[in-house]
């Protein structure tokens, strides 16, 4: 069995990834982006969101 993605599929990864290294991630050493409940506030969620759809990261 051929288990390599596609040229289309890891350019997608790589994109993911390096969304999450450069959006995702840094949120958690940033106190004030958590609610009381140690969740992360629905407008940080929201600006995320925001920024995944404007690159063609959400919802493909």
């Amino acid at each position: 069995m051929d288990f390599s993605l596609s040229p289309e599929i890891e350019d997608y990864r790589l994109r993911v990834r390096a969304f999450v290294e450069q959006h995702v991630l840094p949120l958690e050493t940033q106190p004030d982006a958590f609610d009381a409940h140690e969740n992360l506030r629905e407008e940080v969620v929201a600006r995320v969101r925001a920024r995944a759809r404007a690159e063609g990261l959400w919802a493909f």
